[in-house]
């Protein structure tokens, strides 16, 4: 299948990212043991928490996420990320950072935080039409290489079950707010 060797896995940038966040998330996985999940505390706790990863993964100059990418990233990230519903709404982050790559306008820049605090695309979102477009085709390919990996034969792991389930929940609720905010016509599944 679709795989990356564990070295090749080591030098994605979003894990060096995780891997240099390991204190960080340490903490923030402690804290979260200490709430009553699910209640509003702790939706609000992964929100603040999970700010400064929004605020920096975006400065990752490049990185991709086709399927060996996800099925490479998915298990550092449950490693990292003790908890389902952070993984969840990094899942978001991390698809957010990757569609805004190489924008021109450093406003884009402000989506993966934007959709974590608010569950809002950021308002440069409809206005710049180029990037949109961009960004569009960026979530669709994601949704792409999720669904090989879902439809692929054969038994799959737990990480590979959870990547299905946290990347296409993510993935539709970034892609309906995209339309529902622009009006775009979102490419299909």
């Amino acid at each position: 299948m679709y795989s990356l060797t564990p070295v090749e896995a080591r030098a994605h940038p979003v894990v060096n990212f995780l891997d240099n966040e390991a204190d960080y998330l340490a903490g923030f996985n402690n804290d979260f043991n200490r709430l009553n999940y699910p209640s509003s505390e702790a939706w609000n706790y992964v929100k603040e928490g999970l700010a400064p990863l929004a605020e920096g993964i975006v400065e990752i100059e490049e990185f991709g996420l086709d399927k060996p990418d996800l099925l490479a990233l998915w298990p550092f990230v449950i490693n990292h990320l003790k908890h389902r519903a952070p993984r969840y709404r990094f899942a978001e982050i991390m698809t957010g950072a990757y569609a805004v790559q190489g924008a021109s306008n450093p406003e884009w820049k402000r989506l993966p935080e934007s959709f974590l605090q608010t569950r809002e695309l950021p308002p440069v979102a409809s206005k710049d039409a180029t990037q949109l477009t961009v960004v569009n085709k960026r979530f669709y390919g994601v949704v792409r290489n999720y669904q090989a990996i879902r439809d692929a034969p054969g038994p799959k792991s737990d990480a590979m079950y959870e990547l299905g389930e946290n990347f296409a929940n993510g993935l539709q609720t970034l892609r309906g707010r995209l339309y529902r905010q622009t009006g775009v016509e979102l490419l299909d599944n």
